[in-house]
């Protein structure tokens, strides 16, 4: 949870504090000291796991309050948790300047990724008390933000942005507007807009009305109207599409998905594969993902040792996604990865918490070890939506039989039954029946 102590929590902040080591690089430790730190400072609501005993000194706090402060922004820290608030009491108290904070919510505000955790931001920035100045000094790294649509952020930068910005600027924030869907919303910027001088090059904005112009909230179209007349813009209505009533069209053909494909089978092809995975920050199992496993199995089954060549490049250092393939490639052998086990008191009672991996980690942690093993991956695509047609799985089954094997990868096989189009397959029964 984004407002308690972890299990131990408590010890990982004492033995930080009193080595004076660097804070970690994790988002887990900054929860645990903004949920200590709420209690201690800001006298918030004590869980379960808070022992008076043991536990930091306000002191310990504060004395490197700025750093995790810095580093909590740097890791993009949920807002909707105790660390806005511990921001806040640094100002407060005179740990913080008023301006620094302000650069800080803003920095977090652009990073942010969760829209609750954007609308804590904007609330934070209006109760350390932000000019119009704070905003318009900032427009251009505003103007995304408008465009994702959210009420919180429009209604409180949009005005002040309409009203004040230089007119290069006034058409990029409109057009960033027009993702308002509440109808509060579109009104009060097209009252914002009325409130400005006619800009000078006013044609310009004749397409950005428009849209406004043809809302089905006659109050809209007419606020469009109003402001259509003050700018002096003579826009054309579209034609009534009851012209179009009757009139036959042939239906285009129905989209089909692409076949899944590994493109060239070679080394080098794979080497460049392995360049674009290690330019991620984190896994994803996308279209590239699986053509890159499925080419190193069928190149390191047929010859391992040429697609244990193309895969040096993974270092040893490395603690991503490609960590196991890397050992396999270089001859090291690696522990199968197992679910987690935590153990800790409640009371009286001693509670077990397992934590079983997801399937696709499985799956590639396995198959990273054992690259090579099999005759192919089951669970490769037939369709670039990663999809599997009953056709393609019974045909690799049909190649491991060929191949006397008697076993499969239990995640390989498990990952198989969840991407199996069987409506399809059903669809062409029934079809074929009648």
């Amino acid at each position: 949870m984004e407002h308690s102590l972890s299990v131990l929590g408590m010890l990982c902040l004492k033995t930080s504090a009193q080595d004076e080591s660097p804070i970690p690089e994790s988002v887990e430790y900054m929860k645990d000291w903004a949920a200590a730190s709420s209690v201690i400072l800001l006298g918030a609501k004590k869980d379960y796991l808070f022992d008076d005993s043991f536990t930091l000194e306000k002191e310990e706090i504060l004395s490197r309050f700025i750093e995790h402060i810095e580093k909590g922004i740097s890791l993009n820290m949920p807002a909707t948790g105790p660390f806005p608030d511990l921001l806040f009491f640094g100002v407060e108290n005179h740990l913080l300047r008023k301006e620094a904070a302000k650069e800080y919510i803003f920095d977090a505000l652009y990073i942010a990724k969760r829209p609750g955790d954007r609308k804590a931001w904007v609330e934070l920035l209006d109760k350390l008390g932000c000019v119009e100045k704070d905003f318009t000094d900032r427009a251009e790294n505003l103007i995304p933000l408008l465009g994702l649509g959210e009420s919180p952020l429009i209604e409180r930068f949009a005005p002040v942005l309409i009203e004040n910005i230089s007119e290069e600027l006034l058409y990029p924030v409109l057009i960033s507007c027009t993702s308002a869907k509440v109808k509060k919303t579109k009104k009060m910027l097209l009252n914002s807009v009325l409130k400005r001088e006619k800009p000078k090059s006013a044609n310009d904005f004749a397409e950005w009305l428009s849209l406004y112009l043809q809302d089905e909230d006659k109050s809209i179209a007419g606020l469009a109207e109003r402001l259509a007349l003050s700018w002096g813009l003579v826009l054309e209505q579209e034609e009534s599409t009851k012209e179009l009533q009757g009139l036959w069209r042939e239906s285009p053909k129905l989209w089909e998905v692409p076949r899944f494909s590994l493109g060239d089978k070679t080394a080098e092809s794979l080497t460049d594969m392995l360049a674009l995975l290690s330019d991620r920050k984190e896994c994803v199992e996308d279209l590239l993902f699986e053509q890159f496993l499925a080419l190193t199995n069928h190149i390191a089954y047929k010859n391992p040792e040429e697609a244990k060549m193309s895969l040096l490049g993974i270092p040893n250092s490395d603690s991503g996604t490609l960590w196991t393939l890397g050992r396999w490639a270089k001859g090291i052998e690696t522990k199968p990865v197992e679910e987690s086990r935590q153990r800790f008191w409640q009371g009286e009672k001693e509670i077990v918490k397992i934590e079983y991996r997801e399937l696709l980690t499985m799956r590639r942690e396995l198959l990273f070890r054992t690259m090579g093993q099999w005759p192919c991956l089951l669970s490769t695509p037939s369709f670039e939506d990663l999809s599997i047609s009953i056709e393609d799985f019974l045909e690799r089954l049909s190649l491991y039989q060929a191949e006397k094997f008697s076993y499969v990868s239990e995640p390989d096989l498990q990952l198989v039954l969840t991407r199996l189009d069987l409506e399809t397959f059903f669809t062409e029964r029934c079809r074929e029946s009648k």
